[in-house]
């Protein structure tokens, strides 16, 4: 009989210990001008769960950026492309962000640079 119940005990322990999850904090940054919105999502330890949502503020049209993890000269670098272009892996739109893993405090500000037709632009963002 006590051994049934340890057993018992001992699968229901593996159960609950086996089934808890880490939870990510989710962090939100936006910047705000005339024409576009940009709207950054931090997943604070999981930057695969991040994404960059880019709003035209004339017709309302969205655009998603998925990241996509580059380590160059040992520094790590992850670049966001459009998610319709994971696919045919286009690099002509696309934003990188740097010095963004394990951070023990979440800035209160980020720089983005985005590159458009061979042009580098540098967005600052504010975390809300």
């Amino acid at each position: 009989m006590k051994t049934n119940l340890f057993v018992l005990v001992m699968i229901l322990f593996t159960v609950t210990v086996g089934s808890a999850q880490k939870a990510f904090e989710s962090v939100y940054y936006v910047n705000e001008c005339k024409s576009y919105n940009v709207q950054f999502t931090f997943i604070d330890g999981y930057i695969n769960g991040s994404s960059i949502e880019v709003i035209n503020n004339k017709n309302q049209k969205k655009n998603l950026y998925l990241p996509v993890f580059m380590p160059l000269y040992n520094d790590l670098k992850w670049k966001f492309i459009l998610s319709t272009e994971l696919a045919a892996d286009s690099n002509n739109d696309y934003f990188i962000i740097e010095n963004m893993q394990d951070l023990d405090a979440v800035p209160p500000t980020v720089y983005l640079k985005y590159y458009y037709d061979e042009r580098e632009y540098v967005v600052k963002l504010r975390r809300i």
